[in-house]
């Protein structure tokens, strides 16, 4: 059902878009140039001497009726179908809260041991006792 009533509304909205597009507007629109004619009487002229506008206005009333009906409906079908919460806050709250878990340890480098290089002598600092120079 939700398959049919998705098909239903890709194809209302695509009239939708296509019946208020070719509404002449305050300077005739695409509905003037779309088929050959020049300003606001060339989509007349396809429809007959009642012009577009009535036509059009009639289907896009329409057609927003039934976008509006199906766009209901879609809600309501995933609605019906939803088995359980979608989102991991919802998961999560179902479970009575996330679960405890331990801080990370922070990473430890062994100590390595240093060499003087070759040549070089090492001396150890000695302790006066005096603070004075």
């Amino acid at each position: 059902m939700e398959t049919f009533l998705l098909i239903i509304h890709v194809l209302v909205c695509f009239v939708l878009i296509f019946s208020i597009l070719m509404q002449p507007g305050k300077s005739g629109g695409l509905s003037g140039g779309a088929f050959g004619g020049m300003g606001g009487g060339g989509g007349n002229s396809m429809f007959g001497g009642g012009g577009a506008v009535p036509v059009l206005a009639k289907v896009t009333t329409y057609a927003g009726v039934v976008f509006a009906f199906t766009c209901i409906g879609l809600w309501y079908a995933g609605r019906a179908t939803d088995e359980g919460p979608r989102t991991a806050a919802e998961r999560l709250m179902e479970q009575g809260g996330a679960p405890i878990q331990q801080a990370p340890q922070p990473l430890t480098f062994p100590q390595q041991e240093t060499t003087p290089a070759e040549g070089t002598t090492q001396t150890a600092p000695t302790d006066t006792g005096s603070t004075t120079p």
